[in-house]
């Protein structure tokens, strides 16, 4: 009931949503109290910054799956989406000279897998010096760790966000809901 609230979802609509935080779950290390904390902790933010319940919980999936999870993951979450727009002076600075833009023309938040993508090519080429000061300066000690998650570093040799993004979901659509 939270998560259809937060997200505004239609009650035609309610099925569909409790299949989606069903499949995030089946599909990543994370249960659906891990789902309800991560919604309580960083819904409300993700929501005013866009992101649909499909959306904020292959987020919330992807970070999981990587050791964040429940209440530390939204809280995460929110702190970075509060990183996308930057207060200080040197953050705003670093912003620019990345090129990333997190608002289309209108003035509204991008779709979230594309703010992921801007971020994955404008951290490119960074040292993991300047990765790990830069996305400090953003998002700080708490969003940092959804940063960390959510826009991996190549160097390590994982999937790009843009990949890992559509890897996740691809196995969640695989994944039964529970209207099913």
């Amino acid at each position: 009931a939270d998560s259809s609230n937060v997200f505004k979802v239609p009650v035609s609509e309610l099925a569909a949503a409790a299949d989606t935080l069903g499949r995030t779950a089946g599909a990543s290390s994370i249960s659906i109290l891990d789902l309800q904390q991560s919604m309580a902790a960083g819904g409300l933010v993700a929501k005013g910054a866009g992101l649909s319940i499909e959306e904020f919980s292959t987020a919330i999936g992807i970070m999981g799956d990587q050791g964040l999870k429940a209440s530390d993951a939204g809280t995460s979450l929110k702190s970075f989406i509060a990183g996308l727009t930057p207060s200080s002076v040197e953050a705003k600075a670093a912003m620019r000279n990345l090129g990333i833009e997190v608002f289309d023309a209108q003035g509204n938040f991008k779709a979230f897998p594309e703010i992921l993508k801007s971020l994955s090519a404008g951290f490119s080429g960074l040292t993991e010096e300047q990765r790990a000061t830069t996305a400090e300066l953003l998002f700080g000690s708490d969003g940092v760790r959804a940063f960390s998650a959510l826009v991996p570093a190549a160097a390590v040799g994982l999937q790009d966000a843009a990949g890992q993004w559509a890897a996740f979901n691809a196995k969640a659509a695989e994944t039964p809901g529970v209207a099913e």
